[in-house]
C-alpha cells in the first residue's frame, strides 16, 4: 500500500514537472516571437522596408519579387503616416499551412500570427497590423507577411 501512494506522488510530481516545463518553453516561444515582431516593426515604422526584406524569411522571397513587395508595403503604410500606438492583441502559434498549394513541403513549419492594434496619425480609425513571422530551422523568428486591414469599429 505504501509502495502504491509513494508511486503515485513520484507519478504526479513528474507530471507537473513536465507542465511546468512546456509552459517554460511555450513562454520562452512567446517571447523570441514577439522579440522578432517588435524588430520587423522597429524597420517598418522607420521605413526601412528594404532591410525587411533581405532579413525575411526566404519562403516569402520565393513568393513575391522584392520590388513587388516594396511597393506593396510603401502603398499601404505611407498614406497612413506614423504610428502613434500599438497594442498586442494576440500571438497564435501554428504548425504547417493548410490549404498551401505544396502542403507537405511546409507541413513541418512552425509560425506565429502575431495581430496588433495599431492607430497611425493619417487615420481616424485604429488598424489591424498582422504579422506572420516563420521559425527558420535554427530557431530565429523571420518575417513571412504583413498587411494592414482597417478596424471599422473603432476610432483613434
Amino acid at each position: 500500500m505504501r509502495q502504491g501512494k509513494t508511486r503515485f506522488i513520484l507519478a504526479i510530481s513528474c507530471a507537473l514537472i513536465w507542465v511546468c516545463r512546456m509552459s517554460y518553453a511555450q513562454a520562452e516561444l512567446d517571447h523570441e516571437a514577439i522579440k522578432a515582431a517588435d524588430v520587423s516593426f522597429s524597420l517598418i515604422d522607420s521605413g526601412r522596408y528594404s532591410e525587411l526584406w533581405d532579413a525575411a524569411d526566404p519562403h516569402l522571397k520565393r513568393t513575391v519579387r522584392k520590388k513587388r513587395w516594396l511597393t506593396s508595403l510603401t502603398d499601404m503604410r505611407l498614406p497612413r503616416g506614423k504610428a502613434i500606438s500599438r497594442k498586442l492583441g494576440s500571438a497564435s502559434f501554428k504548425t504547417g499551412l493548410p490549404g498551401a498549394p505544396c502542403f507537405d513541403c511546409f507541413k513541418d513549419l512552425s509560425y506565429v500570427i502575431v495581430i496588433y492594434d495599431t492607430g497611425f496619425e493619417n487615420s481616424p480609425r485604429r488598424a489591424i497590423e498582422t504579422l506572420t513571422l516563420m521559425r527558420a530551422s535554427h530557431g530565429e523568428w523571420r518575417l513571412f507577411d504583413y498587411y494592414i486591414s482597417q478596424n471599422e469599429g473603432c476610432r483613434n
